[in-house]
């Protein structure tokens, strides 16, 4: 989980100049303010458990260069974030946290079905309704944007058509 809030760190991080688009910058300062957060804690909470893991986790240069957690993005899929900018930058960054966030509630649903440790399961509790809800966020903005381009693909017959019964 650690690694995962990471990555959402940085995904966070490549909003700032690529969009103008306010509700991504608020999101983005949310998600960054949020996971740095959860990161403390869960490091806190490794160190109170195994000193020496937690600080493994934390400064090692063993991070998955690739998708080892659901949700988790490839480092290519990361670059080419980076490099995109305007309206293709929005919906893959979208599309990227959705499916981010559906890891995060897959891996919080493995700790809750688990149920050893209470810290541990409030934090994926928060987890699962924090991302439900931000993936319904994000899918109605992801919508909203779409709708002026959908129009633009319907025919003017076919919107001043009335509907069949």
């Amino acid at each position: 989980m650690l690694w995962h809030q990471q990555q959402a760190q940085e995904l966070a991080s490549l909003v700032q100049g690529r969009t103008s688009r306010p509700e991504l910058r608020r999101l983005a300062l949310s998600i960054r303010t949020a996971q740095t957060s959860d990161v403390d804690r869960m490091t806190a909470w490794l160190r109170a458990r195994d000193p020496a893991a937690g600080d493994y986790v934390v400064h090692s240069n063993t991070q998955p260069a690739d998708r080892w957690f659901p949700g988790m993005m490839a480092r290519s899929q990361l670059r080419t974030l980076a490099a995109t900018s305007g309206q293709r930058f929005d919906f893959l960054f979208v599309d990227m946290l959705v499916e981010h966030y559906k890891g995060g509630i897959v891996m919080a649903d493995g700790v809750l079905a688990d149920g050893r440790d209470a810290e541990v399961a409030l934090l994926a509790s928060r987890t699962v309704t924090y991302s439900q809800r931000a993936i319904g966020q994000l899918s109605s903005w992801r919508r909203r944007w779409a709708e002026p381009f959908l129009q633009e693909l319907t025919p003017p017959a076919a919107q001043s058509m009335p509907a069949s019964s």
